[in-house]
């Protein structure tokens, strides 16, 4: 038995997700506005879109319609309170927070 991953990984993600994240990502010349993530460092970026790949885990897991509404409406106080009962299920305190 295959054991699930508890983040979708950025190829997962629905299509808007990943590309923001992708444009998050990209590096700019001189010129141009640089991602919010592009001097993150690789370990920064990586952690980021691990914990991000878990909120849209949990939200394809309870309410996957919710994937096809724009990313800002899917964040919700009873969504969060969800997401966080569940972590508290099965990791430490300090990693919820």
């Amino acid at each position: 038995m295959t054991k699930r991953r508890k983040s979708l990984t950025l190829a997962d993600w629905p299509d808007t997700d990943r590309q923001c994240w992708l444009t998050a990502c990209e590096k700019a010349d001189w010129f141009e506005n640089v991602g919010r993530a592009a001097n993150w460092s690789p370990a920064s970026q990586y952690d980021a879109r691990y914990v991000y790949g878990i909120w849209l885990r949990f939200l394809s897991d309870h309410d996957p319609a919710v994937l096809t509404e724009a990313i800002h409406d899917r964040v919700s106080l009873v969504r969060i309170e969800a997401l966080t009962r569940q972590l508290q299920k099965r990791v430490l305190p300090s990693t919820v927070a």
